[in-house]
């Protein structure tokens, strides 16, 4: 499975969250991974398009999924780690892109 950030316009960004859409593709192959060869053919692929409310939700969703797995994560009644913690949190409210 991978996902593809597009607009209806034809570019893959845009600043505006309300044109901002995925496209999430699953791809079916004809073997079970781990295979003998690393090229398998595909036998098919379902396309699913996200509108920008649920391209949203999903990614908030994720970004849920991963602090509860820190959270989860640290030693029986322990404090999780602060600085992975941090890093995420700021992430998720203040998005930021490294140059």
């Amino acid at each position: 499975m991978f996902t593809v950030p597009f607009t209806k316009s034809g570019k893959s960004h845009s600043s505006n969250l309300r044109e901002q859409q995925k496209r999430k593709s699953i791809v079916f192959v004809e073997n079970g991974f781990p295979w003998l060869t690393t090229r398998q053919k595909i036998v098919k692929v379902e396309e699913t398009i996200l509108s920008p409310c649920l391209s949203a939700a999903e990614n908030v969703q994720t970004q849920v999924d991963k602090i509860s797995e820190i959270v989860e994560n640290s030693a029986e009644g322990g404090i999780p780690d602060k600085t992975l913690l941090t890093s995420l949190l700021q992430g998720s409210i203040m998005p930021r892109t490294s140059c």
